[in-house]
């Protein structure tokens, strides 16, 4: 779980030291979740808990800390990997899930009005389902439907696009959807 001596050993770990990118990438969803198998009812509220703690209180918490390192940059940027389950008319039946992602998405827009006046830009990347290795064993087995999921190379180039714009452009939302009617390639 995301504790607060977990987030604080991370931000000792930086420092006092000048940092010019941070990238929040963890996420965590319930048992079973994105699966035929999923069911609401059988989600503890421990589970709910952890999934609010990792995606959504963290992330706050770290940027918290972290800011002052981060206007020591020329072109600082904070990125965040959401979901497209934080996109309207795009959400699943996981429901701390998704909350999750929608109240990050959300604070990312409250973090970019908090911290205009620090020149960070504040960015929230909401892709589909990302070709990890978890996701292709799950297509893989048979848990999540047949797909193409979007390669982790695409994430990397999304990142690496935020990364050279001038410090004069900041970005809101970047949804990253699959392309609907694609032959799924098997190996």
């Amino acid at each position: 779980m995301a504790t607060a001596s977990g987030i604080q050993a991370l931000v000792d770990g930086v420092g006092h030291a000048g940092l010019d990118t941070l990238i929040y990438a963890a996420g965590t969803w319930e048992a079973q979740g994105f699966t035929p198998d999923f069911d609401f009812f059988a989600t503890d509220d421990s589970e709910t808990r952890r999934i609010m703690a990792v995606n959504l209180i963290a992330p706050i918490e770290i940027t918290k800390k972290l800011v002052p390192c981060l206007m020591q940059s020329d072109n600082p940027r904070a990125l965040y990997l959401g979901a497209l389950s934080a996109v309207e008319r795009s959400a699943s039946a996981q429901v701390a899930y998704v909350a999750s992602k929608f109240g990050l998405r959300g604070a990312i827009q409250a973090l970019r009005n908090a911290l205009v006046y620090t020149g960070i830009g504040v960015t929230a990347i909401h892709p589909a389902n990302v070709a990890t290795d978890e996701v292709l064993q799950d297509i893989a087995e048979g848990r999540f439907a047949a797909q193409t999921p979007i390669p982790m190379a695409d994430i990397i180039a999304t990142v690496r696009w935020l990364l050279s714009l001038s410090p004069d452009v900041d970005v809101g939302d970047v949804p990253l959807m699959q392309r609907k009617g694609r032959s799924i390639v098997a190996d």
